[in-house]
C-alpha cells in the first residue's frame, strides 16, 4: 500500500470541495461551505466517535461567551451540549476540546483576527473544572485548555514566512497560554510551535 498516494487522494478531496466554494460570491455561503465541507470531511470516519462536531458559542461557568466559532470540535461522550439545533449551538468550555477558524485567503488581517478568536476560546477555561464520577468516588481536574488552529485554502497578500512573522508579532505581546496551536494552509505548508517558543514554518511536500 503506498501511503503517499492514500494522502494525495485525501488532500484532492478537500481541496476540490473548497475549490467549489470560492464559486460563491456572497462571503457567508462561502464561508459557510468552507466550514461545511471540512466538517464533513472531518466527520467522515476521520475522527474517533467519541470527538463531535459542531459550529456555534462556547459559554464558561461564570456567563462569558465567546465570539461565533467555524468549528468546534467537543466531547461527545462525556460533554453535552446546551444548545444543539440546525441554527443554535452553545457548548460549555469544560466539554470542548478544541476550535478551527477557517478561512479562505489567509492575509495578516484575517490571521490577527484569527488569532483574537482563539484567544477568546482559551481566556474561557482559566477557572473551568470537569467533574468525574466512578462508582461511589467523585473527583474533579482543572479542564484542559482547548486547542487554537487557523485553516486556509490559500494565502492573499502574504507568503507563510511572513505569515510566521506576523504570527510572532502578535505572541510577543500576549501570554504563551494564549497562543495557537498550528496554522495550517493547504497546499502550502504549516506553521507550528518548537521547543524554545517559536513558530517553525514548512512547506508541504509535493507528492
Amino acid at each position: 500500500m503506498e501511503v503517499k498516494r492514500i494522502f494525495r487522494g485525501v488532500s484532492a478531496k478537500i481541496i476540490s470541495d473548497f475549490n467549489v466554494s470560492a464559486m460563491y460570491e456572497h462571503q457567508g455561503n462561502k464561508g459557510s461551505f468552507r466550514e461545511g465541507a471540512l466538517r464533513d470531511f472531518l466527520a467522515s470516519d476521520r475522527m474517533p466517535s467519541k470527538y463531535g462536531l459542531g459550529t456555534g458559542e462556547i459559554v464558561s461557568s461564570h456567563g462569558e461567551v465567546s465570539k461565533q466559532r467555524d468549528l468546534i470540535i467537543f466531547d461527545r461522550m462525556n460533554g453535552i451540549p446546551l444548545l444543539y439545533s440546525d441554527t443554535v449551538q452553545v457548548f460549555p468550555v469544560e466539554s470542548v476540546y478544541g476550535v478551527v477558524e477557517v478561512k479562505s485567503k489567509l492575509s495578516k488581517e484575517e490571521l490577527l483576527k484569527a488569532l483574537d478568536n482563539i484567544k477568546s476560546v482559551k481566556m474561557l477555561s482559566d477557572d473551568a473544572v470537569v467533574q468525574y464520577s466512578k462508582g461511589p468516588i467523585a473527583y474533579a481536574r482543572k479542564a484542559s485548555r482547548p486547542f487554537g488552529i487557523v485553516f486556509a485554502d490559500g494565502l492573499v497578500n502574504n507568503s507563510l514566512e511572513s505569515l510566521a512573522e506576523n504570527l510572532h508579532g502578535w505572541e510577543s505581546s500576549q501570554e504563551k497560554k494564549f497562543w495557537p496551536n498550528m496554522i495550517l494552509v493547504l497546499g502550502v505548508g504549516v506553521i507550528y510551535h518548537i521547543v524554545g517558543g517559536w513558530s517553525s514554518a514548512s512547506q508541504m511536500s509535493k507528492y
